[in-house]
């Protein structure tokens, strides 16, 4: 079992909302054992101006080598009146990242350094760039 910190910002503790975020820290700890710790902020700065809030998730998770940070911009993306789709958004992205560090922990990553008769020489940083700018579009600053 990964060891796991909430902290819960500008709204109260609820047990449902604890328990979709351990859930889906077991499934990061399912999908590579090797998780030193997770800290999941969740936050809820300020009431919007019809009276809904807006969440965010911010995702820490302590790897061996790199750590894995999200951190949700909910001004990007209205979607976040609701701390369950908050939530799994934040991890959706989160296991996506995880997905690609720990192909690069395990050297799996897809490296193109010959020469090509159909293009130029591309290496893994234009990966890492297209998988970043992938997730940015959609909200996230990963790190």
């Amino acid at each position: 079992m990964v060891p796991l910190q909430i902290a819960f910002v500008g709204f109260p503790e609820s047990d449902s909302v604890w328990s979709a975020v351990q859930k889906r820290v077991e499934k990061l700890g399912r999908f590579f054992d090797g998780i030193i710790r997770c800290e999941v902020k969740l936050l809820c700065p300020h009431q919007h101006e019809h009276g809904s809030q807006l969440y965010c998730v911010h995702i820490l998770l302590v790897l061996p080598q790199n750590d894995v940070v999200v951190s949700q911009d909910p001004s990007r993306n209205g979607a976040h009146h609701d701390i369950y789709v908050a939530i799994r958004d934040a991890f959706d992205a989160a296991e996506r990242m995880l997905q690609e560090k720990v192909r690069i922990m395990r050297n799996q990553t897809k490296t193109r350094h010959k020469k090509s008769e159909e293009g130029p020489i591309v290496d893994d940083s234009y990966y890492e760039e297209q998988f970043q700018q992938q997730n940015e579009e959609e909200g996230y600053l990963l790190h």
